[in-house]
């Protein structure tokens, strides 16, 4: 594991900045994170369902588990020149295969807030209590 790591690592640091960061990113997210909070259109989901939350990120791929069942899988796709830096998850399967769920991002050392909206939206454009009233917010910490 850590001889195919240390190439993407250093990879990472060589790569110059003008793209804002993307594989910078990319690598920073890569591994397993807990689902710390979750708020769903304002209404924020008891902890008993969260603390039973994962989300795999394997290179472009997101996996949200819960309960230790697959509950979404997407293809992630970064763009942190954006202000604030945007994300776009398209599902890969189930009733919402093919759906782009357009969303931003802030990531601060091991913790992660994504804000989604549905499929066919405007991205948010903050991360406030009023942008995000009816919108999906997770906060994650690297596990």
């Amino acid at each position: 594991m850590k001889t195919v790591l240390m190439p993407v690592l250093l990879l990472s640091l060589l790569v110059p900045e003008r793209d804002g960061g993307a594989l910078n990113d990319l690598v920073q997210l890569q591994g397993a994170w807990q689902v710390v909070s979750l708020q769903d259109r304002g209404e924020k989901v008891a902890e008993a369902v969260t603390r039973n939350m994962e989300v795999f990120i394997s290179k472009e791929r997101v996996t949200l588990r819960s309960a230790g069942e697959t509950s979404g899988e997407f293809v992630l796709q970064l763009d942190p020149t954006r202000k604030p830096r945007a994300v776009d998850l398209t599902s890969t399967r189930g009733d919402d295969k093919g759906k782009r769920y357009p969303g931003i991002y802030l990531l601060d050392k091991n913790l992660l807030k994504v804000v989604l909206t549905e499929a066919g939206q405007p991205r948010p454009t903050g991360f406030g209590p009023e942008e995000t009233q009816r919108l999906t917010v997770f906060v994650l910490r690297k596990r």
